[in-house]
């Protein structure tokens, strides 16, 4: 689906009346020419919206070009209707309602500090110190942000946040959650940072708003974005050459094409995100039981160690699963998980067993034009559209595709190594075996049993990985100059017998029947016979 080359004789395109810019939103839902009566003023007016930003508009002919106005939101609308009994507009969003286009009652519309000093957030501007009552904070594992270094801060007002392990926290009306970026200008180097942007994203009872302060050049104040969003150019010095890094600044809008409600609106403030050590009044603390001690949260934590938490894409002592799964959670399950704003066919949520996402060799909505693709290519990471996507690569767009123009090189590296590491095969045997197949000891790599044999060499022989006594052993039976090596052997594996003078030097033993493959069938060993002039050292190398 989706082939970006036209079909023969496709020639006929027609212009739009009307386009708008991804600003607006990010996909399209057709609507219905209002003929009721309820809305009068409406009469004539084609109503339509957007399915990521929640805007719906009525659009008007004005002369020779057509007139654009918001009249309402509903974030995730993807149909519009008639009612038959009385031409009222209904409306279907992806929370199940379906619902009525009324007249409100003409509130009055927020008005905000036009200064990040007027919004009373901080003692100084100087130190970024907050007021009391709002709390520093850093996740395990940040989202990617163009090279950014961030700051964050909370403040929640009276009431507790509802904890949950795996589904998102319900925050009490009026919870502020503040996240400011500093911009390093040699790529690296964050002493060369200069401020940047300081967002505030505010619960609301029907759900959340997000607002921008753009700092002026000094760094001294920032001022009130605009509505619609901002882009800053900088001069960034890159491996020592200057580069033009574009920081966009999200319209309010495009704040909710993230921070929606199947994502619980705060994202990375859950409890896999804060359980982590940080320095609290001076003492290093846990947070996630900080935030239990002083009653933030509804549920009592006295063992965090019991909680899992996100892997840093760099942690060492992670697994290469578990770092993959959390970047994966951390910049994808906004949109990418059931109720989200995306039309998509895998789930992000970092509990959701990994054969059960639909990531590997799942079906994408945008082949590119191959039926070869999928999502994730089990050792081929040039067909795999999940790594495409994040390279922006092969003709597809980026993503995530939401105020951001840098790529995360970083993520790319680690979801590019996961994919050339895995086969569907080991994923399966990974998930029988171990009780948690994201630890450490479930990596390919890893010597589960510490009988000196890798995981992934047991998942190819079908020898136990939890036991040190379940060893792969071929036998050799010699007669005067001829050698038979009796192998074990799995079903669907290959296999190929090397063999060297010096253990530096190998080569495919010349010999009947070798190399060799096992189908489907059921057989215990396969016997290869080949003739011997001298001493030789021999190895199989055993494939999926």
């Amino acid at each position: 689906p989706k082939n970006q080359t036209p079909p023969t004789g496709f020639t006929n395109v027609i212009d739009p009346i009307y386009d708008y810019p991804r600003g607006d939103g990010i996909s399209i839902t057709g609507g219905v020419v209002y003929r009721g009566t309820r809305l009068p003023e409406l009469e004539g007016a084609y109503i339509f919206g957007d399915y990521g930003s929640g805007r719906v508009w009525a659009l008007t002919p004005n002369g020779n070009s057509w007139s654009r106005t918001q009249i309402a939101s509903y974030n995730s609308h993807y149909e519009y209707g008639i009612d038959p009994s009385n031409g009222d507009l209904l409306i279907a969003g992806g929370d199940g309602n379906i619902r009525r286009l009324v007249r409100g009652d003409g509130g009055e519309q927020p008005v905000f500090p036009e200064t990040l000093s007027a919004t009373g957030a901080f003692q100084s501007l100087t130190t970024l110190e907050p007021e009391n009552g709002i709390l520093a904070y850093e996740p395990n594992v940040s989202f990617w942000s163009d090279y950014a270094i961030k700051s964050r801060w909370v403040s929640v007002p009276e009431g507790q946040i509802g904890y949950g392990l795996n589904e998102p926290w319900r925050f009490p009306e009026g919870t502020i959650w503040i996240k400011h970026f500093d911009l390093p200008m040699e790529r690296g180097n964050p002493n060369s940072s200069v401020r940047v942007e300081t967002r505030f994203l505010v619960k609301t009872a029907q759900g959340a708003y997000g607002i921008s302060y753009r700092w002026n050049e000094a760094g001294t104040e920032a001022t009130l974005a605009d509505e619609a969003g901002e882009d800053i150019q900088y001069e960034v010095m890159v491996d020592g050459q200057p580069q033009i890094q574009t920081w966009h600044i999200p319209s309010r809008q495009e704040c909710l094409q993230c921070h929606t409600g199947a994502a619980g609106y705060a994202l990375s403030f859950s409890a896999r995100q804060l359980n982590r050590n940080q320095m609290i009044e001076g003492q290093e603390r846990n947070l996630l039981e900080y935030l239990s001690d002083i009653e933030i949260l509804d549920t009592n934590i006295n063992n965090a160690e019991s909680v899992p938490s996100f892997s840093r894409a760099d942690d060492p002592e992670a697994s290469t699963l578990s770092r993959v799964r959390s970047y994966l959670a951390v910049n994808c399950v906004s949109c990418h998980q059931p109720g989200a704003v995306a039309s998509t066919t895998w789930d992000a949520r970092p509990h959701i067993p990994l054969l059960q996402m639909g990531i590997i060799n799942g079906l994408p909505l945008n082949n590119g034009g191959s039926s070869d693709r999928r999502l994730i290519v089990p050792g081929n990471a040039e067909l795999s559209v999940l790594l495409s996507r994040i390279k922006a690569s092969h003709g597809f767009t980026r993503m995530p595709n939401i105020a951001t123009n840098e790529l995360d090189q970083a993520g790319i590296e680690l979801i590019t190594d996961w994919i050339e590491s895995i086969s569907t095969g080991y994923l399966v045997w990974q998930d029988e075996t171990f009780e948690d197949p994201e630890s450490v000891e479930a990596d390919p790599s890893a010597d589960a049993d510490q009988d000196n044999v890798i995981n992934a060499f047991e998942y190819l022989v079908s020898t136990d990985a939890l036991d040190a006594g379940s060893i792969w052993q071929i036998q050799p039976q010699v007669y005067s100059d001829q050698l038979t090596l009796v192998i074990p052997v799995t079903q669907n594996r290959s296999y190929t017998i090397q063999v060297s003078s010096d253990l530096e030097t190998w080569g495919t033993w010349s010999a009947p029947g070798n190399p060799f493959a096992v189908g489907d069938e059921l057989i215990a060993s396969v016997s290869v016979t080949g003739s011997l002039q001298s001493a030789y050292f021999f190895r199989v190398i055993v494939g999926d």
